[in-house]
């Protein structure tokens, strides 16, 4: 859901399409600009990756 605010942040985990280093996903993070549109991956609590990486 878009909103009428400025900021767009996505939170996803690293499972799936940001699992490794895919060209798609890499593409799409691509989109976002990491001030206004953030992309915010977290990780997997089994690998002891509990923190975010913007993007």
């Amino acid at each position: 859901m878009i909103d009428s605010h400025d900021i767009l942040v996505v939170h996803v985990d690293q499972r799936g399409l940001f699992s490794g280093q895919r060209q798609d996903a890499e593409v799409l993070a691509g989109i976002f600009d990491g001030e206004q549109n953030r992309l915010v991956v977290h990780g997997h609590p089994e690998c002891g990756d509990a923190h975010g990486a913007d993007r």
